[in-house]
């Protein structure tokens, strides 16, 4: 019995034709439009990411400012911030070329001058603060420099022999050349500051 099951399965096999398969050629025609959809998807999700770092970047930047230690933080993250922007801009002009119709292109400018004028008020603002903050670092650092005195030195600790007179003539000129010395690198700040 189970030599006639597989000789119906055989046989069963051989009496349905094989199926012909016909060769779809492949479709060449391309789909400019689709393509330019694409690609103009593919430029407006890059200049959104660049948006995003910028923007990133500015509230770091705005987070460091009220502590005056963050100096040199600040000035590296502004000159980081300003490849940013660039990068920003470039990524719009690329996006920006490819658009044809009148209000994508309105919204796209809008975007961009929104983009570039928070990025100029944050240049405007970090440099007031840089200006403002040099002045005050210089002077604090001048300030403790001048607070310092030799006897105040460890390899000096021993010797006290220092007389009475010679301390208060030292004291009194040292507060002449500290207000000379104070207002001359205040001034000299505020030029530098100007100057930029």
């Amino acid at each position: 019995m189970a030599d006639k099951e597989s000789e119906q399965n055989t046989d069963s096999e051989h009496e349905s034709p094989p199926a012909i398969s016909r060769v779809r050629p492949e479709n060449i025609t391309l789909d400019w439009d689709g393509i330019r959809s694409e690609r103009l998807l593919q430029l407006k999700r890059s200049r959104s990411s660049k948006k995003g770092i910028l923007t990133r970047v500015q509230n770091e930047i705005k987070g460091l400012m009220p502590n005056s230690s963050n100096y040199e933080i600040v000035k590296d993250r502004i000159e980081e911030f300003k490849q940013f922007l660039q990068e920003f801009k470039e990524a719009h002009a690329a996006y920006h070329s490819l658009l044809r119709d009148e209000n994508e292109i309105k919204e796209s400018n809008e975007y961009y001058d929104a983009a570039v004028l928070l990025g100029t008020d944050l240049a405007r603002d970090v440099g007031n603060w840089i200006s403002s903050t040099a002045v005050n670092v210089e002077t604090r650092f001048l300030q403790s420099q001048e607070d310092l005195r030799p006897e105040d030195s460890v390899s000096n600790a021993g010797s006290r022999a220092s007389s009475k007179s010679s301390r208060r003539s030292r004291k009194g000129s040292s507060i002449v050349s500290r207000a000379s010395s104070r207002a001359s690198s205040i001034s000299a700040a505020k030029t530098k500051a100007a100057a930029k």
